[in-house]
């Protein structure tokens, strides 16, 4: 049991298990723009899923300020602030 000053984030939706689902289907149009000519078995999702820190580094390196970051972790940065 987590004591009563923890708590834990999660997507609400269980498909979305992962960071890098999130992070796909939160931002579809820049991630397929972005790997979809690099890859010809895998989709873009299991792309980004199967290469996590090239497709992170990608992304912050060329669209950082275009992301839409997964609402689980916007909610746990405002509880940390609290």
């Amino acid at each position: 049991m987590l004591c009563s000053r923890s708590r834990v984030f999660a997507d609400h939706d269980n498909s979305r298990s992962t960071f890098e689902i999130c992070l796909y289907q939160d931002n579809a149009d820049l991630c397929d723009a972005l790997f979809r000519g690099t890859r010809r078995t895998l989709t873009v999702q299991d792309y980004m899923l199967a290469n996590k820190a090239e497709a992170a580094f990608q992304l912050l390196q060329l669209h950082a300020e275009k992301l839409t970051v997964p609402d689980y972790i916007r909610e746990a940065l405002a509880w940390i602030r609290e």
